[in-house]
């Protein structure tokens, strides 16, 4: 696994919940295209930056208007 694929799917988990509120986790293996046990290694790292809040089956974004981080941002400009 590379961290530019992570940080696309924390892209895209990102840009969910911004349109979204809130995510099911039982269904971002399916919308990512990886394993369960991936997901919740990815959400457990957002949860630790302070990006995501996670309860049972469920992800909402920690703060309004979700940003990504500069880490992210630079690993897609590259």
């Amino acid at each position: 696994m590379t961290d530019r694929k992570r940080d696309e799917r924390v892209s895209i988990v990102l840009t969910l919940l911004s349109q979204r509120g809130e995510l099911k986790v039982h269904l971002l293996p399916r919308i990512l295209g990886v394993s369960g046990a991936t997901v919740r290694r990815d959400l457990a790292m957002m949860e630790e930056t302070g990006l995501i809040r996670r309860s049972y089956g469920k992800v909402t974004a920690a703060r309004r208007g979700v940003e990504l981080p500069v880490s992210l941002r630079h690993s897609q400009n590259t």
